[in-house]
């Protein structure tokens, strides 16, 4: 196919022909023109359109009259070099004066060439066409550097999308540098990347992600979404498999799909042109404002992994023929969007295929990144939120429990002198001491945050009880008195109405020393023998309240009352304790990794203990496993020296290791544990709450 040149004959002198010609193999097509067509050439310089060489013959005065349009477009466009013009002096008057207005110089890449007057037929042809070669040439020339640029810049991004896939950072890091490249590569206006479910990933955007896919078995998700000027989305319920052809093409042949305006829908990538015109596939749907924006064209390649089983897909819209253009308007869509050329989508279909190696291997890791980033995180939150009395506590608990597996590590005597944890096993105690009491969120909100036996409203419930019963023998004190006078016929006394006073005020003396002895009953500390009965011998008084015979405390409140120690009753105490067993249903629905296999388990046996006393299955011994033994001594020693538990005071370190050593001596907790936590000085890892004030002091 032979080389074209387009002259445009603005001024024709000496009778110039029209028509087309050969000149050394370029076909030149002479004709008539405009000054008009001047500035629509330079349009399509500006919008990359031009795709082929146009050369303008014109005076020095028509020069003059756009040469500050030429040179502003050309000196922007990427197409520099497909329009080319000749000046051709029109007579010999008025060239000094002209010359010196235009200020050309002959070296100009867009001004090929000068004829100067007077000059003949064959002179001005002989530069026509030498001119016209010269623009060819350099059109070449610029056409060739242009895709060493490309190639270069594809060479780049191939690399920097290379060492993604192979280096240790995240999916959702990796992904959106292969959606940035892709674009980038191809010019398009949008892209989409979208992520099988199960490989793990957990986006972070600003929003809530835009479920895809939900055939069974096959859900997918948007990873990652890039728009250059709409806010364009997709529609969900056309993405499926199960209800879309063309997706289900894509899913179960692992081929891409190609689609631009005017064809009847997507058809794979490499069809043949008979295939375009007989496709059968649905078109894909879209949700933007299609007032301002439309779809003219976009490619869809599937992201396969190694055996084959497609992991996500690639979804680029709207190529356009410059990257930095801005798509305002539907004349802009129309203007500068154009079609996925053959290099673009073999570069893409390479680009996927090499995704999708890397999304397998990165399956693995990011499965462990979503168990330590997502879960642990959501959980510690969780357990704050629900507990705040306890925040800190699991990254306390996490410190010492890791801190007394380090020194199972180094110690060289007694039972566990032959234990080594390895690097992989203390990353799942360390994750296991995180977790371990997120099954609080399990458990009533008010248990958690009781902090006496009587809840508020139960001791207000009791008060009021009292206020009545103290204003009803008050009055009967009264109303007997006046019954007595009426029957004698007798006027009061002073004497008399001293007595009732004292009786009333006794009343009101023996139920505050009631009230007394129920408020100290009521703190959270062990009840002493003497408060014991006093809960007791007000439980056993009686009243008449209109007639009925009504008792100062009901059963349930004698029974929180007289709890021993703590502040929690029989039943809450349970309910206290199912938070292990709700840890463990949460944490055994997660699928861990092989690493981190055994942290359901741990945090299933942290409460119990060696002599089968513990909750919630009472194992003993043997039967518990050895980073439960290390994580129990560390949830204890916590528990103790934490200042921030509503129910008791913190206790000093040596205090909290005598309270764990009587655990020793009562066969509940391991002791050669216990001596590694003591010796190796572990308890020292976190801050004790008095440390601060013993500085002040």
């Amino acid at each position: 196919m032979q080389d074209k040149v387009e002259i445009v004959w603005l001024f024709r002198p000496l009778g110039a022909p029209v028509g087309i010609r050969t000149h050394q193999g370029t076909e030149l097509n002479l004709r008539d023109g405009r000054p008009e067509e001047i500035r629509k050439a330079l349009e399509e310089l500006s919008s990359a359109k031009a795709n082929g060489c146009t050369l303008f013959v014109l005076n020095s005065r028509q020069l003059l009259k756009m040469r500050g349009e030429i040179l502003n477009a050309l000196h922007s466009s990427p197409a520099l070099g497909r329009v080319g013009f000749v000046l051709v002096e029109k007579d010999a008057s008025s060239t000094v004066r002209t010359w010196k207005k235009l200020r050309l110089l002959e070296s100009s890449d867009w001004l090929l060439g000068i004829v100067r007057h007077p000059f003949s037929f064959n002179m001005l042809m002989s530069e026509i066409q030498r001119a016209a070669q010269k623009l060819m040439t350099q059109a070449v020339q610029n056409d060739l550097s242009s895709m060493l640029a490309l190639r270069d810049l594809e060479a780049k991004a191939i690399n920097e999308i290379g060492l993604a896939m192979t280096s240790q950072s995240s999916v959702d890091s990796m992904v959106r540098l292969v959606l940035e490249k892709a674009i980038d590569l191809s010019s398009a206006d949008a892209g989409f990347f979208l992520l099988r479910e199960n490989l793990g990933a957990t986006p972070r955007e600003s929003g809530p992600d835009l479920r895809l896919l939900r055939s069974s078995g096959n859900r997918f998700f948007q990873k990652a979404r890039i728009c250059k000027s709409q806010n364009l989305k997709l529609n969900s319920e056309l993405l499926d498999p199960g209800r879309n052809a063309s997706i289900s093409y894509v899913f179960n042949n692992a081929v891409g799909l190609v689609w631009e305006e005017g064809w009847q829908g997507p058809v794979p990538h490499g069809a043949s042109a008979s295939q375009v015109g007989q496709v059968s596939l649905p078109q894909l749907q879209f949700e933007f404002d299609p007032r301002t924006y439309k779809i003219s064209s976009y490619c869809l390649f599937p992201l396969r992994t190694p055996s084959g089983e497609v992991v996500g897909f690639i979804l680029l819209v709207n190529r356009k023929q410059k990257k930095s253009v801005y798509l305002d308007s539907l004349s802009d869509v129309a203007q500068h969007v154009t079609t996925f050329n053959t290099h673009d989508l073999n570069l893409l279909e390479a680009m996927a295929a090499q995704v999708g190696v890397s999304l397998d291997h990165a399956r693995l890791i990011q499965d462990l990144k979503k168990v330590f980033e997502s879960f642990v995180e959501a959980s510690v939150v969780a357990i704050e939120s629900r507990d705040p009395s306890t925040k800190g506590h699991s990254e306390r608990v996490a410190v010492l429990t890791l801190g007394l597996a380090e020194a199972v590590n180094t110690t060289s005597e007694g039972q566990y002198a032959s234990v080594s944890f390895n690097e992989s096993q203390l990353y799942e105690i360390k994750y296991a001491a995180l977790l371990h009491d997120f099954g609080k969120i399990g458990v009533r909100e008010n248990i958690l945050r009781k902090e006496r036996k009587l809840y508020h409203h139960e001791l207000m419930a009791i008060q009021e009880r009292f206020y009545n019963l103290e204003k009803q023998l008050n009055l009967k004190c009264l109303e007997d008195y006046l019954e007595r006078l009426m029957n004698r016929g007798q006027v009061p006394s002073r004497e008399d109405i001293d007595r009732i006073q004292l009786n009333v005020m006794g009343i009101s003396r023996k139920l505050q020393s009631y009230w007394e002895s129920i408020l100290e009953a009521n703190e959270p500390s062990v009840v002493s023998n003497e408060n014991f009965q006093k809960i007791l011998e007000i439980a056993a008084i009686r009243a008449l309240n209109d007639g009925e015979d009504t008792q100062l405390l009901l059963t349930e409140e004698v029974e929180k009352l007289t709890i021993k120690r703590g502040s929690l009753s029989l039943s809450e105490r349970l309910e206290i304790e199912s938070h292990v067993t709700h840890s463990f249903k949460f944490l055994i629905s997660i699928p861990w990794t092989r690493e981190l296999a055994n942290v359901p388990d741990i945090v299933y046996a942290h409460h119990e203990r060696l002599d089968g006393t513990g909750y919630p299955r009472r194992l003993v011994s043997d039967e518990i496993p050895i980073q439960a033994k290390i994580m129990a001594i560390a949830d204890v020693y916590d528990a103790l020296v934490a200042v921030d538990r509503p129910y008791k005071l913190a206790l000093p370190h040596e205090r909290a290791l005598t309270i764990l050593e009587g655990e020793v001596r009562e066969k509940k907790l391991d002791p050669d544990l216990f001596k590694i936590f003591v010796e190796a000085r572990v308890g020292e890892l976190i801050k004790l709450p008095n440390e601060d004030e013993e500085s002040a002091a």
